[in-house]
């Protein structure tokens, strides 16, 4: 392969934009965002799907223009971190909408629990728990072990699989586990 046509297949890896962009090119942010797209849109729909079994038309477009305006003018550090807060971001949009859709003044209830209540509904039966009783243990999680938190959070909340959550997070899968 020819030194100009190995780089050409550079100039389009979320690796090289990424450096492009850290190196105050900003005007490759939105080949960065078109390259990441499909992505990002099976990010979403997971996450939808895994609060409903249908994300409506439009929703998962929404979810990830919404991320991309909170996130526009960041830098990321890698790919990692790249994904990281794309799924951060998804998390919270779905979240801040869940409690506007849950609040008193609509009728809504949030339970509250903590992780040494016993009341914790059983994950292992069939039993669902909704998006904000998922945040709620998450956060504990979090406070508990960051590791495992951060696996959770691209699997749980970014829908992303084991084999390329190690890759992101530069771990044999079987860490990921």
């Amino acid at each position: 392969m020819k030194p100009e046509q190995q780089q050409s297949n550079h100039d389009g890896s979320i690796t090289y934009l990424l450096g492009e962009i850290n190196a105050g090119k900003n005007e490759v942010r939105q080949q960065l965002f078109s390259h990441i797209y499909e992505e990002l849109r099976l990010i979403a729909q997971s996450r939808i799907r895994s609060e409903r079994k249908t994300p409506a038309d439009g929703e998962v477009s929404d979810l990830v223009n919404d991320a991309y305006l909170r996130l526009r003018e960041k830098s990321f550090r890698n790919r990692k971190h790249l994904f990281g807060c794309y799924a951060l971001v998804m998390r919270n949009i779905l979240t801040d909408r869940n409690r506007r859709n849950m609040s008193l003044r609509r009728g809504g209830r949030l339970p509250h629990f903590s992780i040494e209540d016993s009341s914790i509904p059983d994950l292992s039966s069939n039993t669902t728990i909704n998006h904000l009783e998922e945040i709620e243990l998450f956060d504990k999680l979090k406070s508990m072990n960051s590791e495992a938190a951060e696996v959770f959070e691209l699997r749980l909340f970014g829908g992303i699989a084991l084999r390329d959550i190690s890759e992101i997070l530069g771990q044999t899968e079987n860490d990921t586990r």
